[in-house]
């Protein structure tokens, strides 16, 4: 009976790792994104104060302290905020309305978008390291050398698509609703640990922020090698129309970049669907762009609680981490 017990346990667990798929992708991800996401923030700043501004170092070390200056250098920061928003989401912004046609087309290349979005990530890890490293380079080069490069690949947006995308594929309707929950767990159990644990990071070794987004870039290495190991080119079966067979395969751009997909894309959000499906999918895209409100603050979070609490990065880091605590209990 104990054999038995043995063997059936070992058979559950077998299977139960064979169903595993961009989970670890997408806990690694965010656990490195949640990591550095308020060191990142205190960057800006002590940047900003020490190279942009020409401040000194008495002035930006106390910052909190020295009113008129602080509310120069968040205004600053403010103002570069939005400018890396813009240069972190525009291009992504358009690969959206062509990466999910193309990838659904190829019988769903997830694994091509989902390794280039991690790419992306890493580069931007790495080369944020290079910035906090080089003391003398200004803000705006963390801009240039760290945003719009990983942009290009398509960074976050690829990422997400790619994984919820590729659970979608290879799970059966009665068990997708659980596998999709898992993963929303996966990356949601990162954001209170990864903030708490980037703050434990940050101070043991000496609040440097090159040794914190190597550590970053350390978990996204890890991430590209087990995506590019584990998980299948196409997750799908590759539909193809037979009047499209005999055509001449198109050069890689200008096969993303068809019209087509464009068209499929915006056909998928206004077509007529059966009973109230289209009432429900344009409630969601809504409840999702008031969600982005919420989830954009975060980066102008921690100029505001400095300016208005003097914050300092160990008690925000502790503010978000309680923050963020409630809200992943409360989902």
């Amino acid at each position: 009976m104990t054999l038995r017990i043995l063997q059936f346990q070992r058979k559950w667990l077998k299977d139960s790792l064979n169903k595993v798929t961009t989970e670890p992708v997408m806990f690694l991800y965010m656990f490195a994104f949640m990591l550095t996401s308020v060191v990142e923030q205190r960057f800006y700043v002590d940047r900003a104060c020490r190279v942009d501004l020409g401040f000194s170092d008495e002035i930006c070390t106390n910052i909190a302290s020295n009113s008129s200056e602080k509310v120069i250098v968040q205004k600053y920061v403010a103002v570069f905020v939005q400018y890396n928003t813009i240069a972190m989401h525009g291009v992504p912004l358009v690969l959206a309305l062509f990466l999910g046609a193309w990838s659904d087309k190829n019988g769903g290349a997830r694994k091509g978008p989902l390794l280039a979005g991690l790419l992306g990530k890493t580069i931007y890890s790495v080369m944020f390291a290079v910035n906090a490293w080089q003391d003398s380079w200004p803000l705006y080069f963390s801009l240039y050398t760290a945003t719009l490069p990983p942009a290009l690949t398509g960074a976050d947006l690829a990422i997400f698509m790619a994984t919820f995308s590729y659970v979608a594929d290879v799970t059966t309707p009665e068990e997708r609703t659980l596998r999709i929950t898992l993963l929303q767990v996966s990356y949601l159990i990162t954001i209170p640990t990864g903030v708490a644990l980037g703050k434990i990071l940050f101070n043991a070794t000496g609040e440097s922020v090159v040794i914190c987004f190597l550590v970053n870039a350390a978990l996204l290495v890890v991430a590209l090698i087990y995506a590019a190991l584990r998980l299948n080119w196409r997750s799908a079966k590759r539909v193809m129309d037979t009047a499209k067979v005999v055509e001449k395969r198109k050069p890689f751009l200008c096969d993303f970049f068809d019209r087509q997909h464009l068209a499929d894309t915006i056909r998928t959000v206004f077509r007529k669907r059966p009973g109230s499906r289209r009432a429900y999918l344009w409630g969601l895209l809504i409840a999702m762009g008031l969600y982005t409100f919420h989830r954009d603050e975060s980066s102008l979070m921690y100029l505001y609680t400095q300016l208005t609490f003097n914050f300092d990065l160990n008690l925000y880091s502790n503010f978000r981490t309680y923050q963020s605590g409630v809200y992943v209990l409360g989902t």
